[in-house]
């Protein structure tokens, strides 16, 4: 298994775009129209479709399949044997084990462990906001109970659903005190993303 110089990388995937500074190594099919970012890994027989992204960091292994419109994001690592469908994306320091199989629309985090065998299907549709208020947030509906999908919204490291934020919204009182701006920003950032959950509800949801 050679790494390829940048020279070879031009010549064998002309129709891709490969950045500079990523390791790409002999056996690697990416097809036309993928792009792979300064820094990532690509061994010996992955398969990167057209349309995939691949971040900086991110290691692709030998046998993972990622399809086309998948995005891998920094530091992610997909194990040889591994699918990513079209639409999945994996975000930064996640790890998907042999034989795990992405299916379109689902969204792994940062950090997150998928073991050998797994099947993970759609599991959010969403958005998530920056600079509304302290901390990032977000909010999506949870299909892991696919006859019951659920709203969840994101408050910074806070994960919970619309009726658990509207039974309790102040659970961070100290950090947001009743009648501060930032309790204000914090509340305004909540009913902008419960109003758009409320007004893309999936077709599951009556």
């Amino acid at each position: 298994m050679a790494l390829l110089t940048n020279d070879e990388i031009k010549e064998i995937y002309s129709g891709a775009i490969i950045e500079s500074g990523a390791r790409i190594y002999s056996g690697a099919i990416i097809e036309s129209g993928a792009i792979i970012y300064s820094g990532a890994r690509i061994y010996s027989g992955a398969i990167i479709e057209s349309g995939a992204r691949i971040y900086s960091g991110a290691r692709i292994e030998s046998g993972a399949i990622i399809y086309s419109g998948a995005i891998i994001e920094s530091g992610a690592i997909i194990e040889s044997g591994a699918k990513i469908e079209s639409g999945a994306r994996i975000y930064s320091g996640a790890i998907i084990e042999s034989g795990a199989i992405i299916y379109s629309g689902a969204i792994i985090e940062s950090g997150a462990k998928i073991y050998s065998g797994a099947r993970i299907k759609k599991i959010h549709i969403g958005i998530i906001l920056s600079g509304y208020y302290k901390y990032n947030a977000g909010a999506y509906w949870d299909f892991r109970d696919e006859t019951n999908p659920q709203p969840i919204v994101r408050l910074g490291c806070h994960y919970r659903t619309i009726e658990e934020w509207d039974n309790d919204f102040d659970n961070n009182i100290e950090e947001f005190p009743v009648g501060s701006p930032e309790r204000q920003a914090r509340l305004d950032t909540y009913l902008i993303l419960k109003n758009w959950l409320l007004n893309h509800k999936p077709a599951e949801v009556v």
